[in-house]
């Protein structure tokens, strides 16, 4: 028989809040896409050498109207739907931020953080599907197997093969 890890109810909680972002990342991209969709039906482009989602993006779509009462409620709930998505965001990560110093693996946040490129998403992502580390894994070596950065060899009578 193969041992499981069976995440402890704290890192499945912490799992939650990181696939709940991600959810919401999703949600915001495709309301963008639909407002876009929207805007393209109606033949209406951004000014030249403007580029989309950014600040002077978001200050152009301030200043649309259509002339039709229904088109110019549509072209709302899209800008509202976006804004409901991106305020979400923000909720997860500063719960996110939150378990930096008061979570179940606040020291592994840290820890992790410590690394060159690793910033607050990858951190608590990390953290959350590796679980408690030192309980999981004997040594560095099968973490390091685990997560896929120690190539090995797989042979079967007369064939080697690389795993990897």
């Amino acid at each position: 028989m193969t041992e499981i890890y069976v995440p402890r109810p704290e890192d499945e909680a912490l799992r939650d809040l990181v696939r709940a972002r991600e959810d919401a990342v999703q949600d915001r991209n495709r309301h963008k896409q639909r407002l876009t969709k929207f805007l393209l039906r109606h033949q209406i482009h951004p000014p030249k050498g403007v580029r989309v989602w950014t600040q002077p993006y978001e200050n152009w779509l301030d200043t649309l109207r259509f002339s039709r009462c229904c088109e110019d409620m549509v072209f709302q709930e899209y800008r509202n739907s976006i804004q409901e998505a991106t305020n979400r965001i923000r909720r997860y990560e500063a719960e996110m931020e939150k378990q930096t110093s008061e979570g179940c693996q606040a020291t592994m946040i840290q820890a992790l953080q410590g690394l060159h490129g690793v910033a607050l998403i990858t951190a608590v992502t990390v953290a959350s599907e590796l679980g408690h580390i030192a309980g999981r894994f004997a040594s560095p070596q099968r973490l390091m197997s685990y997560v896929g950065l120690v190539p090995s060899e797989r042979s079967s009578g007369g064939v080697v093969g690389k795993v990897g």
